[in-house]
């Protein structure tokens, strides 16, 4: 993973890239990762946050996903928050992908997926 941030006053960019390699794997042999972000701090407890982000198969150059996402972020104290984001994923070649890691995936070619989240995080 190779990636890099610039903050400027209110607004943070962020970019970065992953390569993967899956050496003897059948259902792919590698695929690279790239994305972009910028996330605007409203207020002390308030950041919005956009994405733009891209999986190529490193083989078949048919088979790509895009993603964008909207997320907010409001703190309700130094260690406890709540989220929510919306997500919009678009399927090419043969990729079944969804835009939430560990959500259910497609099985329909060429498909669009959307997506939310929300929820309370703690650290603990």
């Amino acid at each position: 993973v190779v990636g890099a941030t610039y903050t400027m006053g209110a607004l943070k960019f962020a970019l970065s890239t992953n390569k993967n390699k899956f050496l003897g794997s059948v259902v792919a042999n590698g695929n690279t990762a790239t994305g972009a972000g910028v996330f605007y701090t409203m207020s002390p407890k308030l950041t919005l946050n956009a994405a733009y982000g891209v999986l190529k198969d490193d083989v078949v150059s048919a088979n790509k996903f895009t993603q964008t996402a909207l997320n907010a972020v409001y703190k309700l104290s130094p260690r406890s928050s709540v989220y929510g984001g919306i997500f919009n994923g678009k399927n090419e070649g043969a990729m079944k992908q969804s835009p939430i890691y560990g959500g259910a995936s497609t099985d329909t070619l060429l498909a669009t997926v959307n997506a939310w989240t929300m929820g309370v995080k703690h650290t603990f």
